[in-house]
């Protein structure tokens, strides 16, 4: 754990987490805590709070918990492909990706929204269709003007 803490004290990571939580809300800031699953069932399914590595209280005390999942398997039988049009047509098939939102203590929405990912980008987008992926948020000279 980068936090200093051992990855089997799961004591202190309790302490950290509570410590964590009170700060936020007594600011009023939202904290992003990065923390990994566990080895095992991840490669076949969603993680889900349950599985998240070190001491439970880290998903049992956040307000929010999102996962990403890849399916790697699903991965592997689009790499396959012998031609550029059957890769094509698997990847439209289904997203390769799953965002799991676990918990959301604050809002009414809790499930899996399948993404694809854009290796041009590095960005997961939340539509097949490459075309929708062109939008431009800045003006092309955006950087001239700024300057």
């Amino acid at each position: 754990m980068r936090l200093g803490i051992a990855g089997d004290d799961y004591n202190g990571q309790e302490s950290v987490i509570f410590r964590i939580v009170d700060w936020a809300v007594t600011n009023a800031v939202h904290v992003h805590l990065v923390a990994h699953s566990r080895k095992g069932e991840r490669e076949r399914r969603t993680p889900g709070i349950e599985d998240i590595k070190g001491a439970m209280e880290l998903g049992g005390n956040a307000f929010n918990v999102l996962s990403v999942w890849r399916d790697r398997q699903r991965e592997d039988v689009v790499n396959k492909a012998t031609t550029e049009q059957e890769r094509r047509a698997l990847y439209a098939e289904k997203p390769g990706v799953l965002l799991n939102v676990a918990k959301q203590r604050n809002g009414d929405f809790e499930g899996k929204v399948g993404l694809w990912f854009d290796q041009a980008t590095y960005r997961y987008r939340s539509a097949r269709d490459p075309e929708t992926w062109r939008r431009q948020y800045l003006p092309t000279n955006w950087s001239e003007e700024a300057a």
